[in-house]
Parts: C-alpha cells; sequence; structure tokens
C-alpha cells in the first residue's frame, strides 16, 4: 500500500482532518511571513537607496514581520509534534484492531514479528 493513501486512511479513519489541516494551514502561513521578509528585504534596500530617510520606519517594520515569524514557528513546531503523535498512536491502533479482527486460525499464520516491523516503519517515517 503507498504511504500517501496510507496516511490519508489513518487521518479519516481516526478523526486527525482537523490537526493536518491546522498543520497545512500553519506551513502555508510560515512559508508565506518568511517569503514576505525576503521581499521586503529586496524593496526597502530599494527604497533606501532613493530615500535613506526612512531608515528607521523601514527598519521597524523589517523587525515586526520577523518578530512575527517566531511565535508562528513555535506554534508550527508543537502542532507538527502533536499531528506526529497522534498519526504513530492511530497506526498502533490500526494494525492492532486488524490483529484483533483475525480469527484464531489466520492468527497462527500471521507473522507477528512482519506486523511489528511495518508498524515501527511507519512510525519511523
Amino acid at each position: 500500500m503507498d504511504l500517501d493513501k496510507y496516511f490519508n486512511i489513518l487521518i479519516k479513519i481516526y478523526d486527525i482532518e482537523y490537526l493536518y489541516n491546522k498543520y497545512k494551514n500553519y506551513c502555508i502561513l510560515n512559508a508565506f511571513i518568511k517569503e514576505s521578509f525576503h521581499w521586503c528585504l529586496i524593496i526597502f534596500s530599494n527604497l533606501l537607496k532613493e530615500n535613506q530617510n526612512m531608515i528607521y520606519t523601514l527598519s521597524s517594520s523589517l523587525l515586526l514581520i520577523y518578530s512575527l515569524v517566531i511565535p508562528i514557528e513555535k506554534h508550527l513546531n508543537f502542532i507538527k509534534a502533536e499531528l506526529i503523535l497522534k498519526i504513530k498512536t492511530s497506526n498502533t491502533i490500526y494494525f492492532y484492531n486488524k490483529i484483533l479482527k483475525l480469527s484464531k486460525i489466520d492468527l497462527l499464520h500471521i507473522d507477528l514479528v512482519e506486523v511489528y516491523s511495518i508498524i515501527e516503519k511507519v512510525n519511523h517515517n
């Protein structure tokens, strides 16, 4: 099974889509603010060449933009850690529920080491 499809199944079954969407939105916001900072640097450097009296205004706006990055990135890392934890927990519960639903005969034929290695592989990635 493709790993992306498997993660989408886990996200939908265990109702963590809100956290995944929150993570995606914060990633977009973080990237947008970082890129806007770089573009502001370029634009402000051209403005300063023409008018050097604006240095305090432009530098304060750059500090404001850059100060937005720090709390957003911190919150993004918190959401990322929470999402990873939920996905790992959902993955383990998903496999354990699959094993519990197996019949006794099928359970004798299953390789539990292989199942455990699959769980660890998905949790590691």
